[in-house]
């Protein structure tokens, strides 16, 4: 498994509220240049539930090539709508990041029954739209 110290991301954007590549790709040098061992995007600091799923693509992208090696990538997934979280871990896979985070779907807090469904979905094969 992973062993270190990872750090969770905030998400950084201009007065507009884009994604802010260059500041963030300074931030990134600077947790790989202080040894990190790892980063998180998109957890809940990260404010993951603001960002479009276009918008985290391009980032997890982004942050595989910054990061080059120099630390391992984690991407959290979380989401309202179960097929991003399915796209985006898909993707964060294909793109080259070290693992995932999920969290359970969150404001009203599942049943244990609906937490087990929700994660052991994705071990089914299963279409989604």
């Amino acid at each position: 498994m992973f062993e270190g110290v990872f750090c969770p991301s905030i998400t950084i954007t201009d007065d507009e509220g884009k994604i802010d590549f260059d500041l963030w790709g300074k931030h990134l040098d600077h947790l790989a240049d202080a040894g990190l061992d790892g980063v998180l995007l998109f957890g809940s600091i990260g404010e993951f539930y603001s960002v479009s799923l276009e918008d985290k693509k391009a980032v997890v992208d982004f942050a595989v090539k910054r990061v080059a090696g120099r630390m391992k990538v984690f991407v959290g997934v979380g989401d309202t709508t179960y097929a991003n979280v399915l796209d985006l871990t898909r993707y964060s896979e294909k793109a080259g990041a070290d693992a995932v985070l999920a969290v359970s779907p969150y404001y009203f807090g599942p049943s244990d029954a609906a937490a087990e469904e929700y994660f052991g979905a994705s071990r089914r094969p299963r279409s989604c739209p």
